[in-house]
């Protein structure tokens, strides 16, 4: 719980600072989409796999590969996106009260923006090793990877 605090502690002090134009954030950093409600700026959910976003394609990794079809499939994405609002609720609290802002009235789904909105969600994996399932709803894209640029000093 301190490690959780104190990150989302420190994400709110740097965004503060930098009063960047989007936050584009990943799923443990469960305090942006109130950061980005602060600041007014868009919060944008970045995953490397597709681990939140319900499909009837395929089943959540953290779910058992079950021969129960497309409705199994869905359903298995129910118990992580109730344990992360669940889980980061306290933090939550403390820090938009700390920060000026009310209670959330709305939404605490991890998939929505604090006003009940679709969340932006973009998914920095290969459409050719997991293809958009159809039956996303349309604020969920697939870019492909996201690779990094040779760093300091690599040869030209």
């Amino acid at each position: 719980e301190a490690i959780q605090l104190a990150l989302d502690r420190d994400t709110w002090s740097a965004a503060a600072a930098c009063r960047p134009e989007a936050l584009v954030f990943h799923p443990k950093s469960t305090i942006c989409r109130d950061i980005s409600e602060k600041l007014g700026v868009p919060a944008i959910l970045a995953l490397l796999q597709p681990v939140l976003v319900p499909t009837g394609d395929f089943p959540s990794p953290i779910a058992p590969a079950l021969p129960f079809g497309r409705w199994y499939n869905h359903a298995s994405y129910a118990p992580a996106l109730a344990i992360a609002p669940a889980y980061s609720a306290k933090f939550v609290r403390s820090l938009r009260r700390e920060n000026g802002l009310a209670e959330r009235s709305t939404s605490r789904h991890p998939l929505k923006r604090t006003d009940g909105g679709p969340l932006p969600v973009l998914h920095a994996h290969s459409p050719s090793l997991v293809p958009r399932p159809e039956d996303w709803p349309p604020n969920v894209e697939v870019t492909g990877d996201w690779p990094l640029g040779p760093g300091p000093g690599a040869a030209a």
